[in-house]
């Protein structure tokens, strides 16, 4: 996507407030807090990165991507956003990994892996969520209401349960 074709910085500003303030939230985060890290660790970043701390590897490689698809001075200005007293709604849109630690300290890949397995399990937790094996889904498991279906052998089920509850670091590699 050309950077001509997207939206007018004023314009992407006053939506991310919007959002952080709660005014459009369910656009963040639709399957809940834990859909949301990947957007909230890249805000984080830029807060971060807007106060010239350090940042860790996985925050260098967020914020260099959103400077090279939106433009230099996007990073400075999503920072100063999130850190607004006006975003302090966001709290509720984003994981613990997001808005549990002060800014001083940064996200990294370690921290991401040792967040994934709990959020693994409060997504599988979810009412909108179903997870069904092949033989479920033959004796009719389906009840119509399910926004995600994950589907799998027995066998498959079970070890991606395990995975999760294990931890998720080959995912991150």
């Amino acid at each position: 996507m050309s950077k001509d074709r997207l939206v007018p910085a004023k314009e992407r500003s006053a939506m991310l407030r919007e959002q952080l303030a709660g005014g459009r939230s369910e656009a963040l985060a639709p399957l809940g807090r834990e859909a949301s890290v990947l957007v909230g660790t890249i805000l984080r970043a830029c807060a971060r990165a807007e106060q010239g701390l350090e940042l860790t590897d996985l925050e260098l490689r967020l914020t260099e991507q959103l400077d090279a698809l939106l433009g230099v001075g996007a990073v400075q200005e999503f920072g100063r956003i999130f850190q607004e007293p006006g975003s302090r709604a966001s709290a509720g849109l984003f994981p613990d990994l997001v808005t549990g630690r002060g800014l001083e300290q940064g996200v990294d890949d370690k921290a991401l892996g040792a967040w994934l397995p709990s959020a693994a399990q409060e997504v599988l937790a979810r009412p909108e969520v179903a997870v069904l094996s092949l033989d479920d889904l033959e004796s009719g498991a389906l009840t119509g209401s399910e926004e995600v279906v994950v589907v799998g052998s027995r066998a498959e089920r079970a070890a991606a349960v395990a995975q999760a509850e294990e931890g998720v670091d080959a995912a991150i590699n």
